[in-house]
């Protein structure tokens, strides 16, 4: 199997994007997960049913559900369905899928991310669509109601709609984008301060803007992102690797276990950085 991308979900579904046309899978299976048809769980990858109509481009795993990103800008979801995480306008324990299926109405998506519950779109008029669970505020649309179907991230402050972003990230129970300006944006849970807007809770429905280091100014020249189980990552163009959030276990890699609703730069020489990721409790660059 010759790979052109891997992503490991954030429990229990990681997901591989190959070549001929295929998706494949490996592990628990008990929501349909892995979309072969089955609930049972593979010890070795699996092919993932039905997703032969165009190239899987990129692809991404939920807490028990899978995300793929097809060539001709369409996804494809599958595994729990409860909260309505596959996007298919339906929810709840009936509605899990076993082999993929489409996420409604969504066109020209550029890149995906999937949270715990929730996945994210990224679309190429630089817009951002989210759906399934919203009790955190996590679809950014300015509720607190899960969605079965995609909505609309609304702009800072729920004004107009998010725009002009580049790279999304979907976290536990928050999110983040990206824009053009190379600044950050984030919403959702906040009760560990990962959202970067200087306080820890409430949460945000509505986009608020990541800080700069130690709450001054803007955080600014940002490069990359990613989002873990409570923290944020983000890596500055000429470095260095900022963190913030909840740090309890250390994720936040400043030598401390305090927990920080500001960014935070790593002291350890992180530079020339091209990814970086986070885990439930831990982060990883290289």
């Amino acid at each position: 199997m010759t790979l052109a991308a891997l992503i490991v979900g954030t429990a229990s579904s990681p997901a591989s994007a190959a070549q001929a046309i295929r998706v494949k899978s490996w592990g628990a299976n008990g929501s349909g997960q892995l979309g072969d048809a089955t609930t049972t769980e593979r010890h070795t990858p699996v092919t993932a049913a039905g997703v032969t109509a165009a190239d899987v481009t990129a692809v991404s795993g939920g807490l028990n559900f899978s995300l793929a990103l097809l060539q001709n800008g369409t996804i494809e979801a599958w595994g729990n369905d409860t909260l309505g995480q596959l996007g298919d306008g339906a929810s709840g324990v009936g509605a899990n899928k076993l082999t993929p299926g489409t996420v409604t109405g969504l066109l020209s998506v550029r890149s995906i991310a999937a949270g715990s519950e929730f996945g994210l779109a990224r679309l190429s008029n630089g817009s951002v669509q989210a759906w399934g669970d919203n009790d955190n505020g996590q679809l950014g649309n300015g509720a607190m109601v899960d969605s079965p179907v995609p909505v609309t991230v609304v702009g800072v402050g729920g004004v107009g709609v998010l725009s002009n972003v580049k790279a999304i990230a979907g976290g536990g129970v928050h999110a983040l984008a990206l824009l053009n300006t190379n600044t950050v944006r984030a919403w959702g849970n906040n009760g560990s301060g990962q959202l970067g807007n200087g306080v820890a809770g409430p949460d945000s429905p509505t986009p608020v803007t990541v800080l700069g280091v130690g709450g001054v100014g803007v955080l600014s020249d940002v490069a990359l992102i990613a989002a873990g189980g409570l923290h944020t990552i983000a890596y500055q163009i000429n470095g260095p690797v900022n963190t913030w959030g909840s740090n309890l276990l250390g994720q936040l890699g400043d030598g401390s276990t305090t927990s920080r609703n500001t960014p935070i730069g790593i002291p350890t020489g992180l530079l020339g950085i091209e990814s970086i990721a986070g885990g439930g409790s831990f982060s990883l660059a290289a």
